[in-house]
Formats: C-alpha cells, sequence, structure tokens
C-alpha cells in the first residue's frame, strides 16, 4: 500500500512540475541573443581579458535572472579561454540589455594565433557559449576576423 501511494505521488508530482514548466513556456517568450562585440581589456604581461558584449531582448513584461553563462572563446581555430559564470545578470521586462561577459585568457595559449596576425594581417576568431534564463537555453556563435591593419 505504502509503495502504491508513494508511485502516484511520484507520477502526481512529475505532471504537476512538467505542467508548470509547460504554463510557464506558454505565458513567457524566450529572450533573443545577438551577439554585439569583443574587445580586449586589462592587458598585463602574460595575458590579457576578452570582453565579450551581448545584447539580450527579453519580451515579456517581468524581469528575468540570467542564472548561468558558459562560454568558450577560439582563435586560429584553437581554444583560447573558457568559463562558467552563475548567477550572472538581471534581464529588465522589456528592454534590451547589453551584458558583457569576461574571458581571461593567457597570451601563451594565442601565441601562434597571434603569428598568424602579424603574418597575414588577420585571424579568425570565434564565440560560442549558453545563457541559462529560467526555464530556457539559449546558445549563442559568433565568428569573424581580428583584423591588425583596416
Amino acid at each position: 500500500m505504502f509503495t502504491r501511494s508513494l508511485t502516484l505521488l511520484w507520477i502526481m508530482a512529475n505532471f504537476i512540475l512538467s505542467g508548470c514548466s509547460s504554463f510557464v513556456e506558454a505565458v513567457l517568450e524566450k529572450p533573443k541573443v545577438q551577439f554585439h562585440s569583443v574587445q580586449v581589456r586589462d592587458a598585463v604581461a602574460d595575458g590579457a581579458t576578452a570582453v565579450i558584449a551581448l545584447d539580450v531582448e527579453n519580451p515579456n513584461g517581468v524581469s528575468l535572472t540570467v542564472d548561468r553563462m558558459t562560454y568558450a572563446l577560439e582563435l586560429g581555430g584553437k581554444p583560447v579561454a573558457q568559463a562558467e559564470v552563475k548567477e550572472f545578470a538581471t534581464l529588465k521586462a522589456r528592454e534590451v540589455s547589453r551584458v558583457e561577459i569576461p574571458v581571461p585568457f593567457k597570451y601563451g595559449a594565442i601565441f601562434s594565433s597571434v603569428l598568424d596576425l602579424l603574418r597575414n594581417g588577420t585571424a579568425a576568431y570565434k564565440v560560442m557559449g549558453e545563457a541559462r534564463i529560467g526555464i530556457f537555453t539559449l546558445p549563442f556563435q559568433h565568428a569573424g576576423d581580428v583584423k591588425l591593419r583596416p
């Protein structure tokens, strides 16, 4: 009898939780992520910080919190840096928020890519990751070229 009650309770809990998730998805719209820019800041003797700027549009009538952000940066097809940040930012209701993600890296990790940049005047970069906002997981990816000369 006890096992049957636990099974029934487990089934009801799953039904309620999945129903809540579906209800929230029906009420809230998924935020949209757009790449804005990458800048290098805080250069020191052995490394620097690439700051990835994303524009995140929250179309909902309530503020949302970015619970977790994972990201990676490649330069010249080689991994340069990756990290995860928790409780990262708050997205105001019905606004586009600029979210800046600091990605520290060591010069040694990008040495061959810098040689390509010096030799060719350009090097490819790629930024990728995902943001966890409540029940939503929003992937983002952007690729481009870093140019030494205009």
